[in-house]
């Protein structure tokens, strides 16, 4: 019986771990931009805050999708991400880490995410249907995307 908990735990931890849902942020052009924020590691209590995007292609044709991330401070722009770039299939989506889609910050409790002074957004968005763009599997091997400090 006690095996059988144990191996029950194991097998669902996953599921508490990574269970949080995306959140819409936002639509346009039939492509939806989705994210959650989720700590880059789980088990250190004063690891920071990650910001995983998820885009969803619910058109017919294939999107280059194109974008740029920011942090602003202050009403001041902290860093940003950017120029960004991707071809996605119809009634495609790409998430996470694996498409680059992963995006640090400094911020080390969800009180200073909902802070006043800090916000995000994701700016210069411009969606095309393109035929000849090339969609593909993008392995990233980092823990996730580095974001530029502006002056």
């Amino acid at each position: 019986m006690k095996n059988l908990i144990t191996i029950m735990i194991i097998l669902f931890m996953p599921i508490f771990i990574y269970g949080q849902e995306y959140v819409d942020f936002t639509s346009q052009d039939d492509v939806k931009f989705e994210y959650k924020w989720r700590k880059k590691n789980l088990l250190k209590k004063d690891s920071p805050y990650v910001l995983y995007l998820k885009i969803t292609n619910k058109g017919f044709e294939r999107k280059l999708v194109s974008f740029e991330l920011f942090y602003f401070w202050n009403g001041f722009t902290h860093s940003r991400s950017g120029y960004k770039e991707y071809c996605i299939k119809p009634g495609k989506k790409i998430c996470g880490k694996r498409w680059d889609l992963a995006f640090k910050s400094e911020i080390k409790t969800l009180e200073e995410i909902h802070d006043r002074r800090f916000s995000w957004e994701i700016e210069k968005i411009k969606i095309e249907e393109s035929e000849f763009c090339k969609s593909g599997f993008r392995l990233k091997l980092e823990p996730a995307h580095n974001m530029y400090l502006t002056e």
